[in-house]
């Protein structure tokens, strides 16, 4: 072979190589492209294991869920209650254990939320009056998605507002100091005379565990459970004997004082076995509104509620048992006697003094939380006429309970709107006719709910415009027996 010969034949395989070169690398380049897609792509390799990474996770976290529903369904089959995950969801109304627990970081112990109702969602706006938890006094209502606001909210295209309560927490040793019982076995509220330095007992002692009601005439003769007549006992025929008021309350049969006497006492020891179960109460937020004659079906306890007086104690003590509605996880109620003296000690502990003692000076003089402006609000009228997110316990109307009084009165409790922060502060105590409206309507309502016991444990435990009141001689008078005034305070005992 000649070299030029050589020369074009090498040449052309030189040609052939790089053509070759160039058409291996063009085919790596795509194969290249075509990986890296399958690989990153949304449906690529890497996606798939991070997917089923993702997947695995979830199925544990999945897993575990419904392994702590199960716990949990199992706890509620022994009579353990479920937790509340979310405020403003309704526990349901036919949950077995008749409550929830509510727990947040200020707690110490849970709060027990009743079926049919939810804790509250904070409200709008800084500052402790807007956060709803246990340690501020943590508040419930019957209405999903209700706020501490106690807004409206439209439901099936209807504004309502909810029923809004707040719970007190009652331990075992406060418990002590809330009841006792005779030498009968007979339960009675223990009630207190507030001073600025403490509390001393009103109208009872006790020795050896047992209590001994020291009167039942007189002007230190609170007491309770027990019915006035006019005459010692039952025997008398008017007030709590008379038919025409015993007509309004719907539980009784034969409308006569020894039937209604029963009754409360049977409605006053449920309460206490509800507050020995359960660790306290709930108080009404606001005074109870919606107090005409007429319309004593709905009443509420709500923000701005009116008509907060201006209804004879017996239209109140039916009006407070409509509350609950049909919800048979709870009974609603006019307050007791020393349910009101342990709401106002709670609230003394929760507001202490420099040094942690209790703050009693905010129950005998309440010039900084109390409607004192001379004439009757809507309830909850103002933000600062509250404490621990109950308002008007000082100030405006004064709140009927059930309480007893010589032989003629119920007893009004609280502030009162037409006086001064000292002589009717939020411990103040007075009494009135119980069938008297009071037509300018200084008398007004605090109703509580407590949780019912569960029906094996009941039977366990069986062996359930507003303005001033009347002039002097209208039959209201104080605690100590003195007429109440339309301008003069009545003076204490």
């Amino acid at each position: 072979m000649n070299l030029k010969s050589y020369l074009n034949k090498s040449k052309k395989s030189s040609g052939i190589t790089l053509v070759a070169l160039v058409v291996t690398i063009v085919v790596l380049l795509i194969l290249a492209g075509i990986t890296i897609t399958i690989i990153f792509n949304d449906s690529g390799i890497i996606n798939k294991a991070r997917e089923a990474a993702e997947s695995v996770d979830k199925s544990h976290t999945d897993t575990e869920k419904e392994l702590a529903n199960l716990v949990e369904e199992l706890g509620v089959s022994l009579g353990e209650a479920p937790t509340i995950k979310n405020k403003g969801e309704i526990v349901d109304k036919n949950i077995k254990t008749k409550y929830a627990n509510y727990t947040d970081e200020t707690s110490d112990k849970p709060v027990p939320v009743p079926g049919g109702y939810c804790v509250v969602k904070d409200g709008e706006g800084e500052g402790e009056d807007k956060q709803n938890t246990v340690k501020s006094g943590l508040v419930i209502s019957d209405l999903a998605e209700d706020t501490l606001d106690n807004a409206e909210i439209s439901v099936n295209g209807e504004n309502k507002k909810g029923n809004q309560f707040v719970w007190v927490p009652v331990s075992s040793e406060q418990l002590k100091e809330m009841y006792g019982v005779d030498s009968e076995g007979k339960q009675h509220g223990k009630l207190y005379e507030f001073t600025s330095s403490g509390k001393e007992n009103l109208n009872w002692s006790e020795e050896n565990g047992v209590m001994t009601i020291e009167s039942t005439e007189g002007y230190s003769s609170h007491r309770e459970p027990d019915v006035v007549t006019g005459s010692t006992g039952t025997t008398g025929s008017n007030y709590d004997a008379k038919v025409e008021n015993l007509n309004i309350i719907t539980d009784l049969t034969t409308k006569t004082a020894d039937e209604f006497k029963a009754l409360l006492q049977k409605e006053f020891d449920s309460m206490i076995e509800s507050v020995k179960k359960y660790g306290g109460f709930y108080i009404g937020r606001y005074e109870t509104g919606n107090l005409s004659n007429e319309d004593k079906e709905h009443a509420p306890v709500v923000q701005k509620g009116s008509e907060v007086g201006n209804a004879n104690w017996y239209y109140q003590y039916q009006e407070s048992k409509n509350i609950r509605k049909e919800n048979n996880n709870v009974t609603s109620s006019m307050i007791w006697g020393c349910q009101f003296d342990r709401t106002l000690e709670w609230i003394a502990q929760t507001n202490p003094k420099e040094g942690g003692t209790p703050n009693y000076d905010l129950l005998t003089n309440s010039s900084s939380w109390g409607n004192y402006d001379r004439i009757v609000k809507t309830s909850g009228f103002k933000t600062k006429w509250q404490k621990n997110h109950i308002y008007d316990l000082a100030g405006n109307a004064w709140d009927w309970t059930l309480e007893a009084f010589n032989t003629y009165g119920h007893v009004v409790h609280g502030g009162y709107y037409s006086s001064n922060s000292s002589t009717s502060s939020a411990s103040f105590r007075g009494s009135g006719t119980p069938d008297l409206n009071y037509s300018l309507s200084g008398f007004g309502s605090r109703s509580t709910i407590y949780i019912n016991l569960l029906s094996t444990e009941t039977e366990e435990n069986t062996s359930n415009d507003v303005s001033e009141p009347q002039l002097p001689g209208s039959g209201a008078v104080s605690s100590g027996g003195q007429p109440v005034d339309q301008e003069t305070q009545p003076l204490k005992p």
